[in-house]
């Protein structure tokens, strides 16, 4: 009996132990958000955002161009670029390595970003410090087909990455869970069948009873 007790006493108290020190708290990140406050062209929206990792700034971002050997974006996750009405739009997979035509030609910094696409066909300088964006392309959009035509002004406002909340509620469970089924191996109470009737039924009938018992623990 005392060897069957210390058994069900082991098992959730193990679990547990290996629920905690497998959790790993997931890592932050601050997203900075470009916000647009005016243009030089009627219509021209440009919207961009940047990711870095921690709780860092834009003064984190990496020094790194496309000839680069390896390209390494260090703390920065993420990087977005969208020019309304006109169709275009980057990520960081468009920062690759400069091809045999010279082209992507790229390079950021924590005082700027400037980028050529892979086709000559398009270009964008951004200049964090004052905040201002500057897109042209050959086409086929009908805005910043003139260089130096387009140009937005604004901020960068940097906004947390709220953190996955539900598999921090998930492990709660899971804790609680396992905690009220150590308390009951602590305690010695396990589950019988109820003669003629069946765990649930026992539960919901008018007496309440609760068709456990309690076993008989070995004088300490």
């Amino acid at each position: 009996m005392e060897k069957r007790h210390r058994q069900r006493c082991r098992h959730p108290a193990l679990i547990i132990a290996l629920a905690v020190t497998s959790y790993v708290a997931p890592a932050s990140a601050t997203t900075f958000v470009y916000d647009q406050l005016s243009s030089s062209v009627p219509g021209l929206l440009i919207q961009s955002s940047m990711t870095i990792a921690g709780s860092g700034t834009l003064a984190d971002l990496p020094i790194v161009n496309s000839l680069s050997n390896p390209i390494d974006f260090g703390s920065l996750l993420s990087f977005s670029l969208t020019v309304t009405p006109d169709p275009n739009h980057y990520s960081l997979v468009d920062f690759a390595p400069q091809g045999i035509n010279g082209f992507p030609l790229w390079h950021i910094s924590p005082t700027e970003i400037d980028f050529i696409d892979a086709f000559d066909m398009s270009d964008f300088e951004i200049n964090i410090t004052l905040g201002t964006i500057n897109f042209n392309e050959d086409g086929p959009g009908p805005l910043c087909t003139q260089t130096g035509s387009c140009m937005a002004t604004g901020r960068w406002v940097a906004a947390p990455v709220p953190e996955p909340s539900s598999m921090l509620l998930m492990f709660t469970s899971l804790l609680c869970l396992l905690g009220v089924a150590a308390i009951r191996s602590v305690l010695g109470i396990v589950p019988e069948q109820c003669p003629g009737r069946q765990p649930a039924q026992a539960l919901a009938s008018p007496s309440r009873r609760r068709c456990w018992k309690r076993a008989k623990l070995p004088a300490v």
